[in-house]
């Protein structure tokens, strides 16, 4: 976030901030919840799917299960529906980070934003994950990078996801296919505004997975159209 950034405090330091000193940067009573995610987010005892949970449905505790399974029911059926789109070619596997890229990249295909991306950042799938070349340096990457969205950052080692040029958790890359879910949470914890060039497909996973309803208003054509398509496929 730009304000770590504008107070000099980087990805070590992140674990040492105490109650007093998020509140020092977050001061007032606007900012209490901002406090909260991120006080969870800087403590690795208690896990951002936790709070996402609390956000939408606080009293029940099979919601983080319920949510996965969703999760890849959506995934599975996505990928049959990628295919008959013309969104991705029919996969050689159904295992390893070149699959999982291949459906997230069509993803943003099948559920379009009216908004185009940024021109430095390329295709709009880029707005949700990246993966490093070997000579890339995740660092400069994410210093250079147009948004300041969640964004899963995929190497050879691991995954991780950084919010601005900040990385704020790892994960096995054998996880890799829920990495949308961890964006959605974080997106969650910090109160942060979806991008527009995906804030279709960042709509549809709030509605058909995480299961949080979005206000009349707030429907989008953009949204009303891929959902629409989506639901006569499913059914």
């Amino acid at each position: 976030m730009v304000i770590f950034v504008a107070a000099n405090i980087g990805e070590d330091l992140l674990p040492s901030l105490s109650r007093d000193d998020i509140k020092d940067l977050f001061p007032g009573p606007e900012n209490f919840l901002r406090r909260r995610a991120i006080w969870l987010v800087v403590n690795k005892d208690e896990k951002v799917l936790d709070e996402l949970q609390r956000v939408i449905q606080p009293t029940n505790s099979q919601y983080i299960s319920e949510m996965k399974s969703r999760w890849e029911a959506f995934y599975s059926k996505v990928r049959f529906y990628g295919v008959m789109k013309k969104a991705m070619k029919p996969p050689k596997t159904l295992n390893g980070v070149a699959h999982v890229t291949a459906v997230f990249r069509a993803l943003q295909l099948l559920f379009p934003s009216s908004t185009m991306p940024p021109k430095k950042l390329g295709l709009s799938s880029e707005a949700l994950f990246h993966v490093l070349t070997t000579s890339e340096d995740p660092d400069v990457f994410l210093r250079q990078r147009p948004l300041s969205c969640p964004v899963v950052l995929v190497s050879e080692d691991n995954c991780m996801i950084a919010i601005g040029n900040m990385p704020v958790t790892t994960f096995n890359t054998e996880r890799f296919n829920e990495g949308l879910l961890y964006l959605m949470a974080y997106y969650y914890a910090l109160h942060l505004t979806y991008p527009k060039c995906i804030s279709t497909l960042l709509s549809v996973l709030q509605t058909e997975i995480l299961q949080d309803s979005i206000h009349e208003q707030d429907l989008t054509p953009s949204y009303k159209k891929a959902i629409g398509e989506w639901k006569s496929f499913i059914e």
